[in-house]
């Protein structure tokens, strides 16, 4: 944007400079594009902020990495929730990780550390993981049903 202001400056400037009976008014037209320019870049910037200040969630290609990378823990049998906020450059994530009704609490609680840490080494831009252990309420995920 800087490159094309400065273009459009200097080609106003030399309009005017050039042939001034021709073109008395281009510099004042060229300053007025730059000014929206201008404007346009600062509306685009503080919206950009304001999302992040509203804890405003990331894309959904960025969810659907997060679900995956827990889907792929032994024990996991899906993803109930899954909430992430920005901090700084990377995010914190919240989610609600289903597991096996019947599973101990010792066992369920190994699985969703296993989640944490697999999410958090495969994608970078995940600072930390907090997960809830939920039981999967899916007739289907039961260890009867599974074959």
């Amino acid at each position: 944007m800087d490159s094309i202001s400065a273009l459009i400056a200097m080609g106003a400037a030399r309009l005017t400079l050039t042939d001034p009976s021709r073109f008395p008014n281009a510099d004042r037209y060229g300053g007025f594009i730059v000014g929206m320019i201008v404007i346009a870049a600062g509306v685009r910037i503080a919206r950009s902020t304001v999302m992040q200040l509203m804890d405003t969630m990331p894309d959904e290609s960025l969810i659907r990495q997060i679900r995956e990378a827990a889907a792929m823990v032994p024990g996991s049998l899906g993803v109930e929730k899954c909430y992430a906020r920005k901090t700084g450059l990377q995010y914190h994530v919240d989610l609600h990780l289903q597991v096996d009704p019947e599973m101990t609490v010792s066992r369920s609680h190994a699985v969703a550390h296993q989640v944490q840490q697999r999410i958090v080494e495969r994608l970078n831009w995940v600072a930390d993981v907090l997960v809830h252990v939920e039981p999967s309420i899916n007739p289907s995920d039961s260890p009867e049903n599974r074959s």
